[in-house]
C-alpha cells in the first residue's frame, strides 16, 4: 500500500460495499447497544473508552452556526505514527478524517472549515467533563468497553 492511500480497517470496508448501514443498528451480542448509538449519541463515551484503552487523543468537532455559536457534533480519537494521522470511532481506523466526518456534513478540504472547530481534549479532561454525563453512564462505559474488546482489531494500530 503506497503511504499516500488512505487506510480503512473495521465497519470501513464493510459500509463501503454495502448499499445499507442498517447493519450497524443491531444490537451487538452481549451489549444493549449498537454501533449506531456509538456513532451518534454515544461517541463521547466510545471516544473516551478508546482513548482509556489506546492511549489516543480524543477530538470534539463542532459546527458553529452563523453567530459562532458552537455546536457539539461528535468526538472521535487521533494519533499520529511515523508522522502519519489516523482517525478513531466506532467505524473503526482510517486515515481518512475527511471520511470520518463527512456522515456528520463537516467538510474540512472543502471550504467549510469556517464553521467547524476540532478541538483536542486530553482522557483526564474528558473524564471531568459533561460529555460523561447522565443517566446510564457506567452501563454506556461498560457497553463501550465490551464492543471494544470483542473487535479489538477494529481499532489497534
Amino acid at each position: 500500500m503506497k503511504c499516500n492511500e488512505n487506510i480503512y480497517r473495521g465497519y470501513w470496508p464493510q459500509i463501503f460495499n454495502s448499499d445499507s448501514t442498517d447493519f450497524m443498528m443491531d444490537e451487538y451480542e452481549s451489549t444493549d447497544m449498537s454501533a449506531y448509538d456509538f456513532l451518534h449519541g454515544s461517541c463521547a463515551f466510545f471516544a473516551y473508552a478508546l482513548a482509556k484503552k489506546f492511549g489516543y487523543d480524543i477530538i470534539l468537532a463542532y459546527t458553529l452556526n452563523p453567530e459562532y455559536i458552537k455546536n457539539f457534533t461528535h468526538a472521535y480519537c487521533h494519533t499520529t505514527i511515523d508522522g502519519r494521522e489516523y482517525y478513531f470511532d466506532i467505524r473503526g481506523i482510517t486515515t481518512d478524517e475527511d471520511m470520518l466526518l463527512e456522515e456528520f456534513e463537516i467538510f474540512l478540504t472543502h471550504g467549510g472549515d469556517d464553521w467547524v472547530s476540532l478541538e483536542p481534549i486530553t482522557c483526564e479532561e474528558m473524564e471531568f467533563s459533561k460529555f460523561l454525563d447522565g443517566y446510564g453512564k457506567e452501563n454506556i462505559l461498560e457497553n463501550a468497553e465490551k464492543f471494544i474488546e470483542a473487535n479489538i482489531d477494529y481499532y489497534r494500530l
